[in-house]
């Protein structure tokens, strides 16, 4: 996942782990919009006063910005394949798959209740499997949405956030009180 931050960086992420991969700076103000070069080699910054810079992916160092691709709206970006979107809100980031037609034309999140529980039952029974269990707790907590009074589904959720979660791989940096 690649954002834009407050600290004048980009950041790319490792979506599984929700760790910081790789930090890019080189802006001198607050980086509002990002974007992948189709062949997801390049990365690409806009800053407030619509400043591009990017980045090679192989190496995190500057490279030139040419042939950007088009901007996109601030808090929003698109994945380097073009399946997904991505929209931002606080510290949230919602991954919207873009081969479903557009609101208006067909109703999503799936419009029958048991249509949700078994789509969102398939995706917690894949994450569990493979060790995913921040992500396995939010498809069991969008069906407990749907049955809210199923004990066995507020017990598997229970379990889920008691697992032990991923530690990261870097310490992070010492922080010290600055009066």
């Amino acid at each position: 996942i690649l954002t834009g931050s407050y600290d004048n960086t980009a950041k790319v992420w490792d979506a599984l782990k929700g760790q910081e991969v790789l930090s890019l700076k080189g802006h001198t103000d607050l980086v509002t919009s990002v974007a992948w070069s189709p062949d997801g080699k390049v990365l690409f910054a806009w800053d407030q006063a619509d400043k591009v810079l990017a980045w090679s992916l192989e190496t995190g160092q500057p490279v030139a910005a040419n042939n950007p691709p088009k901007k996109p709206a601030d808090r929003s970006a698109i994945s380097p394949d073009g399946r997904f979107s991505a929209t931002a809100n606080k510290n949230i980031v919602e991954l919207i798959p873009r081969d479903k037609p557009l609101a208006g034309s067909f109703p999503w999140p799936l419009p029958q209740r048991d249509e949700r529980l078994r789509y969102h039952s398939e995706l917690a029974r894949t994450a569990e499997k493979d060790g995913h269990f921040f992500s396995a707790a939010f498809h069991v907590g969008r069906m407990l949405r749907d049955d809210p009074d199923n004990a066995e589904l507020k017990k598997r959720l229970e379990a889920l956030r008691d697992k032990p979660r991923p530690q990261p791989d870097v310490q992070p940096a010492h922080m010290e009180h600055v009066p």
